[in-house]
């Protein structure tokens, strides 16, 4: 079973923990909103506050949160953003998310987009979310259709295909 945390209750070891480990496999982080972009935890909790509370005015209003297990032993992220501008309408959609190496493959990501499509719902937010991902990612593919996603239409953007999926809330 796992959990979707707020970002204020992970602490910046276990944030840091996540960080340095995509980098060391040199892998992006989905749904992270640059974490592998600051040095310091505390100025990425900062800056993840205000995409939550007034975010600036070329990012959408978004909502971090960190995928664990019951023990808080976080799993990945994930987020969702309230809006789509015009890059995350071509990638991105309203929720990204990634898992760690040693977690996947045992449902995780599937169970955090559940979580957070409940959220939506609980919260009213929205009645429909798009999800994309590029055509090889067999992983988030499964996990968008194991949620009931539904292929709307493909589009190609800098030279790959990118899959986009609807979700009903």
């Amino acid at each position: 079973m796992i959990q979707l945390l707020e970002v204020d209750q992970v602490s910046d070891i276990d944030l840091m923990n996540i960080k340095q480990e995509f980098l060391k496999n040199k892998e992006i982080i989905h749904g992270c909103n640059g974490l592998t972009n600051f040095k310091e935890i505390n100025q990425w909790r900062k800056y993840v506050q205000r995409l939550e509370y007034n975010p600036p005015k070329s990012q959408v209003k978004t909502k971090q949160f960190i995928i664990s297990d019951n023990s808080r032993y976080p799993l990945g992220v994930i987020d969702f953003r309230f809006k789509l501008n015009d890059y995350l309408q071509k990638e991105g959609g309203h929720i990204g998310y990634s898992v760690r190496k040693n977690a996947r493959g045992l449902g995780i990501s599937k169970q955090a987009l559940e979580l957070l499509l409940e959220w939506i719902k609980k919260e009213n937010i929205l009645s429909e979310v798009l999800l994309t991902c590029q055509e090889n990612n067999s992983f988030s593919k499964n996990t968008i259709l194991a949620c009931g996603g539904r292929l709307e239409r493909v589009i190609v953007v800098n030279n790959k295909f990118v899959e986009h999926y609807k979700i009903k809330i």
